[in-house]
């Protein structure tokens, strides 16, 4: 028995793509782009859309609920000990 083996292809540097529109997905089917990350906080600078999302590295979670530069963000915290949603908008 023979086995095809194909090589993967290979990137590198910085790859830009568009947003992620799944299909398929009843209930789910706005755009959605993962961004990046901060340290903490919302991005401070760049053009953003509405459902940019970032993850900062203190743990919080921002989307973007206005297009703009940078856009109006709101933070995602959950709150472990009461199973809170906690929504904070930050606007620039």
């Amino acid at each position: 028995m023979s086995q095809n083996v194909y090589p993967l292809p290979v990137q590198s540097g910085v790859m830009t793509g568009t947003a992620f529109a799944p299909s398929g997905l009843a209930g789910a089917t706005a755009s959605s782009r993962y961004v990046g990350a901060t340290l903490t906080g919302s991005p401070a600078s760049g053009a953003f859309v509405v459902g940019d999302f970032v993850i900062a590295q203190d743990g919080v979670i921002w989307v973007n609920v206005e297009a703009g530069s940078p856009g109006t963000w709101v933070a995602v915290n959950t709150n472990a000990t009461a199973d809170t949603l906690y929504w904070m908008t930050v606007s620039a």
